[in-house]
């Protein structure tokens, strides 16, 4: 690993210390997250927050879910209006939003878990989102482009009601927690979509089984095993990724390692097991995070009830990122919150900061060395550790000019050097260099042990020996704001090609606290420091005729980069520069629009809006439904408007559909009686003028409309005995001819009966009707009786009884025939049965979901239904089973 950039001379006798040293520090721990080791503990501090409550960037309405990218961003899903999900920077910077669009086939209605699955490709990683209110999950590429969405109502495997976590692993295996069933389901992407491929759990307390009310959460190791937690069990329960149980650890209680309301779980590189506790509702009170290792042994905790720094007020979620940073989705007080791991030594001063094992000195020298001002480490996934403190190197940065010069070191591909000479990859660069009036670093370092000369790092690439010679790109990139300075410490990303890929120079954060990270001397940039990020966005005019424009105008302070937005289709948007006195024309407005400035810089970001309405033309409709009535029947009006204040309406007779009206009724509203034909009329007002909208409705007197009656045997719902037939017999009227199916076929008389063939099942007999005013149907539910037999009884003592107990199923609706909108009541009674299932419906020969008949049932009771079209209801007990019929009368309107 050593080929190429140590000499020979010194090789052999350096190689076997420092790779037993480097094997110590990178196949045993990260830095940042070190356990189980004799002379250090680690606690975690807070470092910073960002959020408050609202609708606008940055902002939150009930933040729940949380996850982390492979590069540091963190995405934050919202339940509350305005139902988002937004990106930030590892540091709290906004990035981006996914909402819904109206070119898309979806619609979020309460998403709450989110899982970013990264395994190779930064670039080309997923974003997994459960939504518990729409009862769908969706994968979208980084890019917010929807991939796939799958939903499956049901009980059955693959099937289920409210997803309300999501994990994935490295594979694409998607494990969600479903806490409505009990039930943790894991999907496969397999050609083309996700498939069922296994799932575990049940309503209990025991092994594999789980209590988790509203809450729960899930996590996936290392090993690939699925940690769960079972909320109101207060525990985690551990299985493999099939689903066997491994283990389980926590009980009630506010000590370390128990719980009371644990809802939120996750896993860093280490295996070690965090768990969000936080209940709003117990007498407890918990509210903090707890560290476990892999087998649940207890290591710290952090956190307190409270709004202040550190504090929580209800958690929703906790993820951590590849350098231990763990971040918490404050709830209730619309934030997130950001620790960062501290070492100390165990029984020692108490003192943070990096040990000497942990950073050996190289063991050759480049030359001569600047002072240090730069300390600490850079994280890289693909070369480990790269060291900015030694006893004879280092990096220092130029008070005045800003500049960079001096080496730091890489166990894995040598000395970085931060002056190197030119040409550099892009044109107009330079080696790295500090902005101190925006907190930006750009420019170049370069990986220079391959070089033919490694103090100047000049030879290039075409003098290589072996090993690796390369740049890294400080500043932006396209996908990162690059490396920023944020009080005393260098954050955020540089870019070393395939070799070294993304480097993290924010292990830690800002401050003396940070254990791992880059850290400044206070001294640099110390007269010209970086002060909050503001903004101020006007419009002007604030009205506009409709497609008009209006004049945005800005200012802002310590912003690096501007982006725009709005609420609407306006041309407005994209990055902006970071003023803008003169002003800048928005595009034409057609409708009230918000326009949105967010400003970032080193030490956060703000966000202004200004919002511009339109005085736009005044626009109306107005429907009525049916057209043709008879006489002293009514109809339904329904009417829309645009750029209205308000509406007002009126008829042609005497009917009672007048006065002050709303601006819109999309489900409608009934007229009064109409004797006469009736022209009804609204008109609508706004800052844009008058807008008029008729509906005519033709009283014909052309009869009245058709009904029907049918029944077998005298009655809805009979029950026969096996082999005997029924008598059906039907009365319609206002009716030209009617047509018999399901149990029986062919056509009818108006009126009349007859008897069936011998009922040897449960049978469904249905008769429609047709007349001048339109169509009706009417259904009976022919059933066999249901026994169970009853067991002998053995006696003991004074005596011993038995025999068998008649079982009897009775299931019927009533009233079984019901108009549109209207309501039926399921009853049913089983006696000697055990337990009883809503079995599904169907209309018209194809099963329907109900939401309120499923599930389980007691074996007596009633529920409600409000079906729009006629449904046949299916019960079953203990495997026998009875159908009952609700017959919907839709009349469907026929010109005479």
């Amino acid at each position: 690993m050593f080929k190429g950039f140590i000499g020979k001379d010194i090789a052999q006798s350096a190689l076997a210390v420092v790779f037993v040293v480097f094997s110590i520090i990178y196949i045993g721990v990260f830095p940042s997250a070190v356990h189980g080791t004799t002379n250090q503990v680690t606690s975690y501090a807070y470092l910073t927050q960002w959020g408050s409550q609202g609708s606008g960037n940055g902002q939150f309405q009930m933040p729940y879910g949380i996850s982390v990218d492979g590069i540091g961003n963190v995405y934050v899903t919202e339940y509350n209006s305005p139902l988002r999900v937004q990106k930030f920077s590892n540091s709290g910077s906004f990035i981006s939003e996914l909402t819904p669009l109206d070119a898309q086939n979806w619609q979020f209605r309460e998403p709450t878990g989110i899982a970013v699955n990264d395994p190779s490709n930064l670039y080309n990683s997923h974003i997994y989102i459960a939504d518990y209110g729409a009862r769908q999950i969706y994968d979208f590429y980084n890019s917010w482009q929807l991939r796939t969405i799958w939903t499956s109502l049901g009980s059955i495997n693959g099937q289920y009601y409210a997803p309300r976590r999501i994990v994935a692993d490295s594979s694409g295996n998607t494990y969600v927690l479903f806490p409505n069933q009990q039930l943790i389901q894991r999907f496969s992407y397999i050609a083309s979509s996700y498939q069922y491929s296994g799932g575990w759990g049940s309503q209990g307390s025991g092994n594999g089984q789980f209590e988790f009310g509203s809450g729960g959460d899930l996590a996936i190791g290392a090993g690939g095993n699925i940690y769960v937690a079972d909320t109101l069990n207060r525990r985690i329960q551990e299985f493999t990724s099939s689903g066997q149980y491994i283990r389980q650890w926590g009980s009630g209680g506010s000590g370390n390692g128990q719980f009371d309301y644990p809802e939120g779980i996750t896993i860093d590189n280490s295996g070690n097991v965090f768990v969000a506790d936080c209940s709003e509702t117990s007498s407890i009170y918990n509210c903090r995070i707890q560290e476990f290792d892999s087998n649940g042994t207890y290591l710290t905790q952090f956190g307190s009830r409270g709004s202040g720094n550190g504090q929580f007020n209800g958690i929703g979620g906790v993820a951590v990122d590849k350098n231990g940073n763990v971040f918490v989705t404050d709830t209730g007080n619309n934030r997130v919150e950001k620790f960062g791991s501290v070492i100390t030594s165990a029984g020692g001063s108490g003192t943070t900061g990096i040990t000497t094992t942990l950073c050996p000195d190289p063991t050759s020298t480049p030359g001569s060395t600047p002072s240090n001002s730069v300390t600490g480490y850079a994280w890289s996934s693909n070369i480990g550790w790269v060291k900015f403190c030694g006893s004879n190197y280092g990096v220092h940065i130029d008070p005045s000019s800003g500049l960079f010069s001096g080496y730091a070191w890489s166990e894995n591909v040598g000395w970085v050097k931060f002056d190197p000479a030119g040409p550099y990859p892009a044109s107009a660069q330079t080696g790295a260099h500090l902005d101190c009036t925006t907190g930006k670093v750009s420019g170049w370092a370069r990986v220079c042990t391959a070089a033919a000369d490694p103090l100047n790092c000049s030879g290039g690439a075409g003098s290589n020996t072996g090993g690796w010679d390369g740049w890294i790109n400080l500043g932006s990139t396209g996908h990162s704001d690059g490396v920023s300075k944020f009080n005393n410490a260098l954050m955020g990303w540089a870019w070393g090609d395939d070799k070294v890929g993304w480097l993290s120079f924010d292990s830690g954060s800002a401050g003396s606290a940070v254990p791992y990270g880059v850290k400044v001397d206070s001294r640099i940039c110390s007269n010209n420091a970086v002060g909050d990020v503001g903004v101020t966005l006007h419009a002007s005019p604030l009205t506009v005729t409709s497609g008009g424009t209006t004049t945005l105008t800005w200012t802002s302070a310590h912003a690096t980069s501007c982006v725009a937005s709005n609420n609407a289709s306006n041309s407005w948007t994209g990055s902006k520069g970071i003023n803008n006195t003169a002003g800048d024309t928005s595009g034409p407005i057609t409708t009230p629009t918000t326009f949105t400035l967010t400003c970032m810089g080193p030490n956060g970001s703000a966000t202004a809006s200004a919002t511009v309405a339109p005085l736009g033309d005044v626009a109306v409709t107005l429907n009525a439904n049916p057209v043709k009535v008879n006489s002293g029947d009514t109809t339904t009006l329904s009417w829309t408007s645009e750029n209205a204040t308000s509406c007002t309406a009126s008829n042609t007779t005497s009917n009672s559909w007048t006065g002050s009206k709303s601006l819109n009724n999309a489900s409608g509203e009934s007229s009064g009686p109409i004797t006469s034909t009736t022209v009804f009329t609204l008109i609508c007002t706004g800052a844009g003028g008058t807008a008029t909208a008729n509906a005519t409705v033709i009283a014909n007197g052309g009869g009245a409309a058709p009904t029907l009656d049918l029944e077998a045997n005298g009655t809805k719902n009979p029950v026969v005995s096996q082999g005997t037939p029924v008598t059906l017999s039907w009365t319609s009227t206002n009716t030209t001819s009617c047509t018999a199916s399901n149990g029986w076929s062919g056509a009818k008389a108006l009126s009349g009966s007859e008897p069936s063939n011998p009922i040897t099942a449960n049978t469904v007999f249905t008769l429609s009707c047709v007349g001048p005013r339109g169509s009706v149907t009417d259904s009976v539910s022919v059933s066999l009786p249901s026994t169970n037999g009853g067991g002998g009884g053995g006696g003991g003592g004074t005596g011993g009884g038995g025999g068998g107990t008649q079982s009897q199923l009775v299931f019927d609706a009533t009233p079984s025939h019901i108009s549109s909108g209207g309501t039926s009541t399921l009853v049913w009674n089983a006696t000697g049965f055990n337990s009883c299932t809503a079995d599904g419906a169907t209309q018209a020969g194809q099963a329907v979901s109900d939401p309120n008949w499923s599930g389980n049932l007691a074996t007596s009771g009633l529920v409600h239904v409000s079906p729009h079209k006629s449904t046949i209801y299916k019960l079953t007990c203990d495997g026998t089973s009875l159908t009952a019929a609700v017959v919907v009368t839709n009349i469907t309107e026929i010109n005479p």
